[in-house]
C-alpha cells in the first residue's frame, strides 16, 4: 500500500524516466562562496593607513608646537618672559 510520501516522490519526479521505464534519481549540490579572507585583508590595509595617517599628523603637530613655544622663548627673552608675555597678552594689559 503506497503512502503519501511515495505519492508526494512521485509527483515531484514526474516525467524524468529512464529509458527502461524506472524513475530517474537525481541529486543536487548546493555550492556557497565566501570572499571573506579578501575583504577582511582590504580592511587591515585600510585601518593600518589609517593609523600611520593619523601618527604621522600627530608628530607634526607636536613638531610645529614644540617649535613655536621655543621660538616664542627665543623672542621673549626666556621662559621667564615668555609667560609673563602671555599674562600681559591674554589680561590686555
Amino acid at each position: 500500500m503506497p503512502d503519501a510520501f511515495d505519492d508526494a516522490h512521485r509527483n515531484e519526479n514526474a516525467g524524468q524516466h529512464e529509458p527502461g521505464g524506472h524513475l530517474m534519481k537525481t541529486a543536487t549540490a548546493n555550492k556557497t562562496r565566501t570572499q571573506t579572507g579578501s575583504v577582511s585583508k582590504v580592511d587591515e590595509q585600510v585601518y593600518k593607513v589609517g593609523i600611520v595617517v593619523v601618527g604621522v599628523s600627530s608628530l607634526a603637530i607636536g613638531v610645529w608646537a614644540s617649535v613655536a613655544l621655543v621660538s616664542g622663548m627665543i623672542a621673549s627673552g626666556g621662559p621667564g618672559a615668555l609667560v609673563a608675555d602671555w599674562f600681559r597678552a591674554v589680561l590686555g594689559s
